[in-house]
Formats: C-alpha cells, sequence, structure tokens
C-alpha cells in the first residue's frame, strides 16, 4: 500500500494525529517519536512509516514526526534516499520516469527543472498530478509543489510575459512580481501561476496610487476584475504628485506578487532558458 498525503497539508494537527492513528500508529507511538532528538525524531518516523508503506514518502515521514512540510528531513539528509538507505531501508532516489505521452499543447514541468544550480542538488519527487521540487542550500531549504502537466501555449505566455513585464529586483529575493495598468496583462499572469499550481487565493496585490482615495477606488476595481480578496491587498505604495487630481478614466497600476525561492529560482531560469523551450 502507497499512502497519498498531498491533502494532509489542509488539515489541523488533531486531524492529521487522527490520519496516522486510522494507519495503526497510536496516540501514545505518535508522542514518542516526537520526543525524540531532531534527527532521531526522523531517523524513527521513518522507520515506523515504513511499515505501513514501503516507499514511504517525504511528507508522510515530517508530519509523523511533527514537522511541517519540508520542515526537517532535508535539514539532516539530501535526499530522501538517503534517510531510507540509514534506516535499512532499500531505495536509490531518482526522478520521476519522464512521460512519454504527451498531448500536443501539454509541457511536463520536469523536463525544465535543472538537476543543479549554485553547486547544489536541485531534488524532485511526484505525488500525483504534482512535483515537489526542492533544494537544500546551506541550513535552509527552498521548496514549492507544482502540477506536473501544464499547458504549454499558456506556460510559454506566462514566461515570456514575466520576461518583459516581470520584477527586475535580484534574483536571490523571493518575490514572484509583475506590475501593470492592463488588466488583461494581469489576468494572463494569474493564469499563468494557476495553471501550474499557483492558487490566485495565495497571492498579494499592491496598488500604487497617489492618494488613499485613489488607492482605495484601485483596490475595489482590482479586487472586483481579478477576483481577489481584500485581505489579499498589502499596505498600498503611496507615490508624491504634482497634482491633486484623480484621473478617474484611469486605474492605478496594481503589482501582484507571490513569495517563494524557489519559484522565483524556476521563473528566473525559465526567463533564461525561454529560447530553449519554444
Amino acid at each position: 500500500m502507497h499512502v497519498i498525503t498531498r491533502q494532509l497539508s489542509k488539515l489541523s494537527k488533531n486531524e492529521k494525529d487522527e490520519f496516522f492513528k486510522k494507519l495503526g500508529f497510536s496516540n501514545s507511538e505518535v508522542r514518542r517519536i516526537r520526543k525524540l532528538p531532531p534527527k532521531n525524531r526522523i531517523l524513527e518516523a521513518a522507520r515506523i512509516a515504513s511499515s505501513v508503506d514501503p516507499t514511504p514518502n517525504s511528507d508522510m515521514i515530517e508530519w509523523l514526526a511533527g514537522y511541517s512540510w519540508r520542515g526537517a528531513l532535508y535539514h539532516h539528509y539530501n535526499s530522501l534516499g538517503e534517510l531510507l538507505n540509514s534506516v535499512n531501508i532499500k531505495s536509490s532516489f531518482k526522478r520521476p520516469e519522464r512521460i512519454i505521452n504527451l498531448k500536443e499543447n501539454q509541457l511536463d514541468i520536469l523536463n525544465i527543472i535543472p538537476e543543479n544550480a549554485e553547486s547544489s542538488n536541485v531534488w524532485v519527487d511526484s505525488e500525483g498530478n504534482y512535483l515537489n521540487i526542492w533544494q537544500k542550500r546551506g541550513v535552509k531549504i527552498r521548496a514549492i509543489k507544482l502540477k506536473r502537466i501544464v499547458n504549454k501555449n499558456l506556460f510559454l505566455v506566462g514566461i515570456a510575459l514575466y520576461a518583459g513585464e516581470g520584477s527586475k529586483t535580484p534574483s536571490t529575493t523571493r518575490k514572484v512580481e509583475i506590475v501593470n495598468t492592463n488588466p488583461i496583462i494581469i489576468k494572463i499572469f494569474i493564469r499563468f501561476l494557476e495553471n501550474i499550481g499557483i492558487s490566485r487565493n495565495k497571492l498579494k496585490a499592491r496598488i500604487h496610487a497617489h492618494s488613499i482615495k485613489e488607492a482605495e477606488r484601485g483596490i475595489k476595481f482590482w479586487s472586483d476584475e481579478l477576483n481577489i480578496k481584500n485581505k489579499q491587498f498589502l499596505q498600498p505604495l503611496l507615490k508624491k504628485s504634482n497634482s491633486q487630481k484623480i484621473n478617474v478614466d484611469k486605474m492605478p497600476a496594481i503589482d501582484i506578487q507571490y513569495n517563494n525561492s524557489m519559484m522565483r529560482f524556476l521563473i528566473t531560469n525559465w526567463v533564461n532558458n525561454l529560447n530553449k523551450l519554444m
């Protein structure tokens, strides 16, 4: 039996514990594991997880050990395979198999994820229709979960759009951002993000305006236009203006941003290699 854990991220701690209880793990056993030192918690969780799943995934191991997603395993091990081998579970970690029979307008994200960057491996494993992508950088981890099979045309349009309109801040930042006054451009970029598995509910927005009144008008307009909630808007960026008159025929600019260091690395890499993706 292989245990699917992707939906566990939506559960509360108590609901996750109940999930493991149904798999046969008692509350006392879970508490025992979670009282161990950090690395031992991971080792013991891997050993116990293998009793119900011969090939346990990293999410299952970390949740059993009481950690959040990518919270501990990759601080101690370079890959899931290395961990499983350390507890005598035969495993040789490798990337998922390539999908051969793609439709004409489909793209397999796996094929365009670099295997290493800045002298460190980029690791990938699959779960259903998603890819878990991560990289260990010193004591930190950058990670993201993306759809594996996406619409190729929309993906290429999104990358080309980001190449022209995307944030030019240093690539070492976490911010994937685009700023514009044109609703069509902003909508296409949001569709691109949704295409690769990033929900619009996870995005942040900021209005660029010359006054609070103009910003409030912008929030109302863009919230309705893009179907995003008011709580997703950050504090407006107010710019100085020599004129106090508001142009009621023109909406203030909006920037849409998603903060994730692995996503910023990937989109920068895709922009730099756009000619190879076409």
